[in-house]
């Protein structure tokens, strides 16, 4: 595993440093605010791929409906001043199928926002930044996955921002190495990740930060004097500033209690930040935290997972097509069931103000509200994403 050559080849593995452990104490102290937490509807009306809700990733609202996308690569809404009735199918960006490891051919719409028009721009992990016409149904490719930028594909879209004047958008890619069903790569090898602007009317992309690790949610200040973005591998959230003297520059905004995963606005100025993987003394999977601070583990496992992935690949392609084989193949690189399914179950929500600082936090114990990755604020409540979870929910934001 260690010999050269050896797929995957052309990345490096870099041990990381250990999360900080942070206490929960202060804002960050325990609490069950997230234990009574008022799930939205589990139905889907009309055709689905999947024909269940699994994966509500992130959130935006259009004329009193909540938007989402899932797994199987449907874009979802539910009334929001019904949320008992089922969801509603809107549209997909990829094929319809019949499972999650066709993943690479659903499509994975994650980031969401509608910009000033009505469009829906989405971030489809597999498919790229695209622009969809919700009434058309038309969808045009912004930046399509099978494009170069600096020599690289973005293997990973995950999170947008989209500007007062819809002129420009700033989004986040996980993984120029590995696509979303290998994701879990990314954390062991060298970073990847980076975060762009994208100009709507010159229809071009520039990179303004690079080498992140998992780089995923990404949020814009009310002035829209500075971004926030997470890097999930590295529990940090850095700030990347728009205006002023510091124009251009990056600084470490938060350390966080285990990996941040969306970033969205609240109240204030304020911030609220989905923690999937808390990582305290109780709530921290030690197998995977030396596997990732230890580069010669990170090679013998990526090495070894890419092994026996080409050998179910192999089997399939050339001997004899076996379902439970596709499956394997598509769970080995996953994260969800690679690494996600290796830490104990707690859901944490954090909201830090604009300096970086904590100011209050959601907790559960309950393996049911565990692995919460977005805390979105509308009309007073905070509705829960995941991408794991069979269902979304909402929790009142004021106490």
């Amino acid at each position: 595993m260690l010999m050269p050559n050896l797929p995957p080849r052309d990345v490096g593995f870099m041990g990381m440093k250990e999360p900080k452990l942070i206490q929960f104490r202060d804002a960050l102290a325990q609490n069950n605010r997230l234990d009574n937490a008022e799930p939205l509807s589990r139905g889907i009306k009309d055709t689905s791929s999947l024909g269940y809700l699994k994966g509500p990733e992130s959130f935006t609202v259009k004329d009193d409906y909540l938007y989402t996308g899932v797994q199987g690569g449907d874009i979802l809404r539910l009334n929001i001043n019904d949320p008992k009735k089922p969801w509603e199918f809107v549209t997909k960006i990829g094929q319809f199928c019949q499972d999650t490891f066709h993943e690479n051919i659903c499509g994975r719409p994650l980031g969401l926002e509608f910009d000033l028009e009505g469009n829906l721009i989405v971030a489809d992990a597999y498919y790229g930044l695209y622009k969809v016409n919700i009434e058309t149904d038309e969808k045009t490719p912004l930046v399509p996955s099978t494009l170069e930028i600096n020599g690289k594909k973005n293997l990973i879209t995950n999170s947008l921002v989209i500007t007062k004047d819809s002129k420009t958008i700033y989004y986040t890619v996980s993984s120029t190495n590995f696509p979303l069903t290998n994701g879990m790569y990314e954390a062991l090898t060298m970073p990847s990740g980076r975060v762009l602007k994208y100009d709507v009317y010159g229809n071009m992309s520039k990179v303004i930060m690079d080498e992140l690790s998992f780089a995923n949610g990404i949020a814009m200040s009310a002035e829209e004097d500075f971004l926030l973005v997470n890097e999930c591998t590295a529990s940090r959230i850095w700030r990347y500033w728009l205006k002023g003297d510091k124009r251009g520059q990056k600084e470490i905004f938060a350390e966080t209690p285990g990996t941040p995963d969306n970033i969205r606005p609240s109240e204030d100025g304020k911030f609220l930040v989905g923690i999937l993987l808390p990582y305290a003394e109780e709530h921290r999977s030690y197998i995977m935290t030396k596997i990732v601070s230890n580069p010669v583990l990170a090679k013998v496992v990526v090495r070894l997972y890419c092994l026996i992935q080409s050998l179910l690949e192999g089997f399939n392609k050339h001997i004899f097509y076996l379902e439970v084989f596709a499956i394997m193949n598509h769970r080995l690189g996953n994260s969800e069931h690679s690494y996600a399914n290796m830490v104990p179950g707690y859901g944490l929500i954090i909201e830090y103000d604009s300096d970086g600082n904590a100011v209050q936090s959601w907790h559960s114990t309950d393996p049911m509200m565990s692995k919460i990755c977005e805390g979105f604020l509308h009309n007073g409540y905070m509705y829960l994403g995941s991408p794991f979870n069979m269902f979304a929910a909402r929790v009142p934001y004021y106490h």
